[in-house]
């Protein structure tokens, strides 16, 4: 009965040790420090984002892209000055 509870415990501590090393270690010198509340829960979802879990204080370091303008005339002027170089060259001949 002995040898089967510890190769029981010794399966257990198998298991343990390999679940262990799967999850990663965070060493507490590399959290990020919330500059709102001062807790270690500062997470970053996406590159230059930050969020605190604990008050829930965002900051984004990705600069705000612009839209882009939107495109001044299109079809509708195209055509309008197709037409008047036709008739600005119909009424020169």
């Amino acid at each position: 009965m002995l040898k089967k509870s510890t190769a029981l415990s010794r399966a257990v501590e198998v298991v343990f040790i390999t679940k262990a090393m799967q999850t990663p270690l965070v060493l507490s010198s590399t959290l990020l420090e919330c500059p709102s509340c001062g807790k270690h829960t500062v997470v970053s979802p996406h590159e230059g984002a930050y969020h605190c879990l604990s008050c829930d204080f965002v900051r984004n370091f990705n600069p705000v892209t612009e839209p882009m303008p939107k495109e001044e005339g299109g079809l509708g002027a195209m055509l309008f000055a197709s037409v008047g170089f036709l008739l600005t060259v119909a009424l020169i001949l």
